[in-house]
């Protein structure tokens, strides 16, 4: 009934589906509200962002947000988001958020080395 061309449509129709869907997720989940006011917490004290030739200045306060915001998601994927409005650029970085547990897997990883290289050289370790 509405051919080849028909593709555009639907395909248009399942992106307003899914993008309705996100924004009713975001209005309703409490995590994500509380995300909100976080945002609009740090906003009032200047450490959720700015423009960039003013970074410096800034980012003792946008650390603090980004601690609390991953306090407050503590099972998800934290996010931080770049607008670069000149370049007309967006790029979203994916937060380490679990840096306790590779503090451990470092020290661990030299542990073993440490151990491996006493097992394959015992006569350097004797000396």
């Amino acid at each position: 009934m509405f051919g080849i061309h028909a593709y555009i449509a639907f395909t248009l129709d399942r992106v307003v589906s899914n993008a309705v869907r996100q924004l009713q997720h975001c209005v309703t989940e409490r995590g994500a509200l509380e995300c909100v006011d976080l945002f609009h917490q740090e906003q009032r004290k200047s450490g959720a962002g700015g423009q960039c030739k003013s970074a410096n200045k800034r980012i003792a306060a946008e650390m603090a947000y980004q601690k609390r915001a991953e306090a407050s998601l503590q099972d998800e994927n934290c996010f931080k988001v770049y607008i670069y409005k000149i370049d007309c650029r967006v790029t979203i970085e994916l937060l380490d958020t679990e840096s306790e547990d590779t503090e451990k897997c470092v020290a661990n990883t030299q542990a073993w080395s440490n151990y491996v290289e006493r097992l394959a050289n015992p006569a350097a370790t004797t000396g």
